[in-house]
């Protein structure tokens, strides 16, 4: 019994393994019916797994007993007597006639021989039944690899009762069996899973990991965070991929992984991919690099002995553009493809822009629509050049100019700005009878996170106020000054005048 207990656990702890596993699916309670197999799909990869199969073969039966003493009955030692964990109820595993044949035979004398191939299993006839009792042959180890070995082989022999195809739904394929002892295996033929409780597997497929990261034009770090960014711009990325150790190596059929980048509306590839394997630079002679409506880059990695378990760095980088300014869904992506099915989830990083814009109003609120004031653009004190788009923004464009004037209605749009940077605006040139502005207007910047830019109403916008007239000194300021000191100088000049007058008179005298 400590024997099929050591099977049970060692499938239990299969970490590794090419094409099947054995499963042990039995509820650990008394009675008949049936249980739900399930096996869970890897959650880093896409899709409702329809794209593959599970098959389940039924190898033994597992044969429940009212009482520990009812089960021994008529069992071999080594075999009955499986406890649950409250220790009442038993469990005992047996072949069919027909399953039997497959690993060995009964001779004239009701011994039992044991095929040649089979190295795993030893059979017991039960005594008026046409049944067999299994136990896992001594001095064979539970190991992995042999319970590998022996899945395959109980499959490829047909040493089973029945089998059937597993149901794909939502990432996961279920099947309703009868208790037993079961191989699952995979169509693709390199298939992990492990037992986790008496009827749930997890697949345990040994996928290449794939991550993404990007830093912003001030090399700040490389980060999943969304960037804030300036049309002009460069994103830098990095995407890493490691290779499965587990992964075949066939002269005529590897494994491969393609890894792909996918543009997303508002970049453009700088085509200067750099690679790397554990730090060291690398070609991929066998893939290819281009460019294409929306995908940068594609590179296909064929798994070699040498690449086994290393991981493989991508390095590049995006141009922002402006018709980043047109699309609500900024972000970069990379994927890939492994083998003939598996698509990994794609890792994306966000990068957004910002907009602001002023009005130039009439202090008066005469509505006058200030067609035509000049302001020179800034950056942190220094021009910020620009150009302006067919649909009436300016966007940054270092070809340009730094001037922007306001439109037939008084607005300045400006887009696909930098919200980690300050902008401000200089008036230089305003309409006959206004009066220049004193100071900067500082901008206030705004997610751009529609494509409809005119959608965005006045509020959005700073109102920039000009007056018609002289420019009246304020209340308290130098203007009082100068009367009063020119008030002063003109009591003075009286004081004067008068005093040389007495002193004239006097002389009369």
């Amino acid at each position: 019994m400590r024997k099929i207990i050591a099977l049970i656990l060692a499938t239990l702890m299969i970490a590794a393994m090419a094409m099947s596993a054995i499963v042990y699916a039995a509820d650990g309670g008394s009675g008949s019916g049936t249980v739900t197999i399930t096996v869970n799909r890897d959650s880093s990869y896409a899709g409702s797994g329809s794209g593959r199969e599970f098959t389940w073969y039924k190898i033994f039966s597992a044969t429940y007993a009212s009482s520990v003493s009812d089960n021994a009955t008529g069992h071999t030692s080594g075999v009955a007597n499986v406890k649950d964990g409250s220790g009442t109820t038993g469990i005992s595993y047996t072949a069919t006639a027909a399953v039997a044949a497959k690993l060995g035979s009964v001779d004239s004398s009701g011994t039992w021989n044991t095929n040649s191939a089979n190295k795993w299993f030893d059979l017991t006839p039960i005594a008026g039944s046409d049944d067999f009792n299994v136990s896992w042959r001594d001095g064979v180890a539970t190991t992995a690899a042999n319970l590998q070995e022996a899945a395959k082989w109980l499959v490829s022999v047909g040493a089973y009762e029945k089998s059937g195809t597993m149901t794909a739904s939502d990432g996961k394929w279920t099947a309703d069996v009868e208790k037993g002892y079961y191989v699952l295996s995979s169509d693709t033929g390199d298939n992990v899973i492990a037992a986790t409780t008496d009827i749930t597997v997890n697949e345990k497929n040994e996928y290449p990991p794939i991550d993404k990261k990007q830093s912003d034009e001030d090399n700040s770090g490389t980060t999943t965070d969304e960037k804030k960014v300036a049309v002009g711009d460069v994103l830098n990325y990095e995407v890493t991929v490691t290779v499965p150790s587990s992964a075949k190596v066939d002269a005529n059929n590897p494994d491969t992984i393609e890894v792909y980048d996918k543009i997303t509306k508002g970049l453009k590839f700088n085509n200067d991919l750099a690679i790397t394997l554990d730090g060291t630079s690398v070609t991929l002679p066998d893939g290819t690099s281009f460019t294409g409506s929306d995908i940068a880059w594609d590179k296909l990695i064929t798994v070699t002995a040498e690449n086994k378990g290393k991981t493989y760095t991508f390095k590049y980088s995006m141009t922002v553009t402006k018709d980043a300014l047109v699309d609500t869904g900024r972000i970069n992506e990379a994927g890939l493809k492994y083998g003939d099915e598996y698509d990994a989830i794609p890792k994306t990083v966000p990068f957004t822009t910002y907009f602001t814009g002023v009005h130039k109003v009439d202090g008066a609120s005469s509505g006058t629509k200030m067609e035509g004031v000049k302001f020179t653009l800034k950056e942190a004190g220094v021009e910020f050049k620009v150009s302006k788009t067919d649909e009436g923004y300016y966007i940054p464009d270092a070809s340009g100019s730094s001037e922007v004037i306001t439109n037939v209605d008084g607005y300045i749009y400006i887009r696909g700005l930098d919200d980690d940077k300050t902008y401000t605006l200089t008036e230089t040139e305003t309409l006959p009878g206004y009066n220049m502005l004193d100071e900067d207007v500082t901008l206030v910047l705004v997610e751009d996170t529609s494509g409809a830019y005119a959608s965005y109403n006045a509020d959005s916008y700073q109102d920039v106020i000009n007056n018609q007239g002289s420019v009246l000194p304020s209340t308290g300021g130098i203007g009082t000054t100068i009367f009063y000191i020119v008030g002063g100088l003109l009591a003075v000049g009286a004081g004067v005048v008068l005093v040389t007058k007495k002193r004239m008179g006097k002389e009369d005298v």
